[in-house]
Formats: C-alpha cells, structure tokens, sequence
C-alpha cells in the first residue's frame, strides 16, 4: 500500500520486482479456468514471499524516520518467508544411491582341497585409476568407460578383492592360515600378489577380470608362480539388476581364487 495515497500498490508495477513474479501477480487476478501458466515453482513461491515480506515492511515504516518495532516486523516477516517456501522446499528426497560389496565363492572347488598346513600371506591388490573411483565402472566399447550413477562399493575395491581372495583361499584350503594384515618373513611360507588390469562390467552384463598374479616364496623373494589370468562370465546388466551383475564379478574372483590354490598346492 502506498502510505502517500492510502492506495494499493499493484504488485507488477513494482520495478524491482522480477518480470516472472510481475507476470504471477498479473495472473493471479484472472479466473482459474483461463490460466495457462502452471503451479508456481519453490523459486518463483520464494521470489513472491519475499515481494510481499518487502512491501509489507514498506507499508509500515514511515517515510525518512525510523520505527520502534522495525527490527521486529523485519524478523517476523522474514520467518514468514521461510514458513511460506519451507513446507514445499525440504520435503525428504528418496536416496537413490546403492552400494554393494563383493562376496566370496559360495560355490568352491573341492578338487583343490588339501590336509596341509600353509601360513598364506594375501598381499595388498593392486587397482589401475580407473578402478579408484566408488562407483561401479561399465565399459562401453574398447575405448570408454563410464560409472553407474547411483551403484556405488560399499568398501575400498582393492581391500574388498583382497577379503574375498583370502577368504576363498580359506575355504579352498582349510588347514592353511591366510592373512591379509602385515608379516614378517619368517609368519607366512607363500605370498600372494595380484596385480589388476580390469575388473568390470559391460553394459550386457558380462564381467571381465584380467590380471596377473604370482606367488612368491618370503625367504628369498623367488618367484614360484607367475601367471596371467582373463576370466570372463556371463550375467545380468547391471542397470537392470545391479545385485546380480556385483554377484556375478564376486565369481570372476571365485575362479581366479581356484586357480591360485592349485598353485599354493603344487608348490606347498
């Protein structure tokens, strides 16, 4: 309201007021049946709290003095912009992100399977970059990579490869001592290192490992078994079931697992 006149001032004649809150204002006084404008968004509720929290300071205050109550009514008023756009701005957002971990081989082997007492030291795994990030890494021809937007590890790649290694190689040979954390020398009778080059999915949902792997004797850092394994196998994409595709490289792993047990019988 104008405190000269005693008129109402129109809202869209205000000049700072913005050309979207000025056309809002304009709208507001023609008949539901004939808007096409849709529901105001949250910015354009804020924008409009904010229009009517200024002109009613405005309204108030008189011209070149200064009001008792001024910082009050600014206060008050400001609470009613927040009650106004809050109830509409914070409502709760579903979390669309999922994380996942690998797990070990349900299915082992039993044909590696032997009485014998090992002390197995698993080694740190190495990860190319690619494979750093949290989220799940699909490739998408030879040359492209991208990453699951919402599918994410749970845990460290690298530290979850090393777990489920040790806990295969616990299970493939279940009289040997397999340990993940640091040893001396003289703690373990074999190490294992694995070095990996990919480990993902295809957008088809078939998952690929490929690495190299050896098993190394402590005592004089001789190599005894050097390899260079690709395992591929079959399962559902990820965008689709994106459990099922994580199950699927836990099994990639299960069968790179089988192949190093073999190796630490024949050379135990």
């Amino acid at each position: 309201m104008n405190v000269r006149t005693n008129r109402p001032v129109a809202l869209e004649n205000l000049c700072w007021a913005p050309e979207a809150i000025r056309k809002a204002a304009a709208d507001s006084r023609t008949p539901r049946r004939y808007r096409e404008v849709p529901r105001a968004t949250t910015s354009a509720r804020f924008w409009s709290a904010a229009v009517l929290c200024r002109f009613f300071c405005q309204s108030v205050a008189v011209q070149n003095q200064p009001y008792p109550g001024g910082k009050l009514l600014q206060c008050f008023a400001l609470l009613s912009v927040f009650a106004f756009t809050g109830c509409k701005s914070f409502r709760p957002v579903e979390d669309l992100n999922r994380f996942y971990v690998l797990s070990a081989s349900a299915n082992a082997s039993t044909e590696v399977r032997a009485n014998q007492s090992l002390s197995i030291g698993v080694a740190p795994v190495d990860l190319p970059g690619y494979l750093q990030s949290t989220r799940i890494a699909v490739r998408r021809g030879t040359n492209e990579i991208y990453y699951s937007e919402y599918g994410q590890w749970a845990e460290h790649l690298d530290k979850g490869i090393q777990r489920v290694l040790a806990s295969d190689l616990s299970t493939l040979l279940p009289s040997a001592r397999v340990i993940t954390s640091s040893w001396q020398p003289g703690d373990v009778k074999s190490e294992v290192h694995v070095s990996i080059r990919r480990f993902e999915l295809d957008e088809s949902g078939q998952a690929t490992l490929e690495c190299e792997w050896r098993t190394i004797s402590p005592e004089n850092g001789r190599v005894l078994r050097l390899d260079h394994a690709i395992i591929n196998k079959k399962g559902p994409p990820l965008a689709t079931n994106p459990a099922g595709a994580v199950s699927t490289l836990s099994q990639t792993l299960g069968e790179l697992t089988n192949q190093i047990a073999a190796a630490l019988k024949t050379s135990g």
